[in-house]
């Protein structure tokens, strides 16, 4: 499979997961995230005919020369869901798939099938091929809640798989399964100090993700508004935004991030931030932000005196 292939399913999954654009403020505890499904499916729309065939002959489609077959059968075998869960060991090889259709439908498909998906997919990530670690992380992201199972092997994945893109997708899928934080933030805070830059901001977007969970995280991200790379300290402050009141300590590095970073849309995330934390002692910073040569900053420095206003 080439790099082209894993970076575009990496966006198409990636993206469709995205919470919906204008989204804002602390993230809720993991129990009480939505559970709803990345990948949009209809059940009706795939294969109408699906119960023609068993979950066996199914599989056994899975073997035929024809492609169009073998799509038919992976496709159908999701449309079965739970029932399908003694196929998984057949679907599993197509991960590695280097036709991209088949790779899709397959990734689609596991994660129909559910939590019967979750031990095969540990298995892989023990296998030589780069590509099929990485594929079996980004179905476990697109899973969520029911991956609750693969949280140690993720972790396992996020501190040692020698390929970047295995670890960057497994650190997304920590912050999307929002299960077993007691295992998982010490896992994402360590891969914050990763050597790959891709890595280090999927990792801050996780913790992100977990919200107040996150909370031990507080001290490295507030390190890591100084770092060189302007996106690593927008995801820094965004994450910190998202811990709401938990991320308190935070609050002068976001100050005087939001009084001295050369990159706007840093200062803006600060801003908020220090909007979502609601400490008092964010008050001057965001008065002299009033001021901000960026109109945007002045707006979401106005917001955020709102809210500490109210939080009083």
């Amino acid at each position: 499979m080439s790099q082209r292939t894993l970076l575009a399913l990496g966006i198409f999954f990636f993206v469709a997961a995205l919470p919906a654009y204008g989204q804002s403020g602390p993230a809720s505890q993991p129990s009480s995230k939505p559970s709803s499904r990345p990948v949009k499916r209809s059940f009706k729309a795939r294969n109408k005919n699906y119960q023609s065939k068993t979950v066996e002959q199914w599989t056994k489609d899975l073997g035929n020369a024809d492609r169009k077959t073998r799509r038919t059968a992976i496709v159908s075998l999701g449309d079965y869901r739970s029932k399908a869960g003694k196929a998984v060991e057949s679907l599993l090889p197509f991960l590695a798939a280097k036709d991209s259709v088949l790779q899709e439908e397959t990734i689609t498909s596991l994660r129909l099938i559910g939590k019967a998906s979750v031990p095969g997919l540990i298995l892989v990530f023990k296998e030589k091929d780069k590509g099929k670690r990485f594929a079996a992380a980004l179905t476990l992201f697109t899973m969520r809640g029911q991956a609750e199972d693969a949280v140690p092997a993720l972790c396992e994945v996020l501190a040692k798989d020698q390929y970047s893109a295995a670890r960057a997708m497994a650190a997304s899928a920590l912050g999307k399964i929002a299960r077993k934080t007691e295992i998982s933030v010490p896992a994402l805070v360590k891969a914050l100090r990763d050597k790959d830059r891709g890595v280090k901001r999927n990792a801050g977007d996780a913790l992100a993700e977990l919200g107040p969970a996150a909370k031990n995280a507080v001290g490295d991200l507030s390190k890591m508004l100084k770092d060189k790379d302007v996106s690593l300290r927008k995801t820094a402050a965004t994450a910190l935004g998202r811990m709401g009141a938990t991320a308190k300590d935070a609050v002068p590095a976001l100050c005087e991030c939001l009084a001295t970073d050369s990159d706007w849309l840093v200062r803006l995330n600060a801003a908020e931030a220090l909007g979502f934390i609601g400490d008092k002692r964010a008050e001057a910073a965001l008065k002299k932000a009033l001021k901000d040569k960026r109109s945007a900053v002045q707006a979401v420095a106005k917001d955020a005196l709102a809210e500490l206003k109210r939080k009083r």
